[in-house]
């Protein structure tokens, strides 16, 4: 999965969030073992993120399995969210891993 990342974090088209109190530094993408998270501002890139899945996969050979990936959108947006890139909108809640540290959604908001 590591190629994929790598083929995330250089696409100039997918911008990420910018984390708060760090220098700047941009998240796109987040990796713990099969499971990958990815960090968009805009629902145009949604789009982007599935040519670039779907072109990892032409290349290799992997699968991505489209029944778990999701898309939770958080906070306020602007933009019409009807685009979703193929991914389905999730209407609840995120199972997420916190490695070492408290409960992330109570730090986040309802996630």
């Amino acid at each position: 999965m590591e190629p994929f990342a790598g083929l995330v974090r250089r696409d100039p088209g997918v911008d990420g969030v910018r984390l708060p109190g760090a220098a700047g530094e941009v998240l796109k993408i987040q990796q713990y073992a099969d499971n990958t998270t990815l960090f968009v501002s805009s629902v145009r890139l949604l789009v982007r993120i599935r040519a670039l899945t779907d072109l990892f996969v032409a290349g290799t050979g992997s699968r991505v399995n489209m029944a778990k990936s999701s898309v939770l959108f958080c906070g306020r947006w602007t933009e019409d969210i009807g685009n979703s890139g193929g991914f389905a909108v999730c209407e609840g809640g995120l199972k997420i891993l916190v490695l070492g540290g408290t409960n992330a959604c109570g730090a986040l908001g309802r996630c």
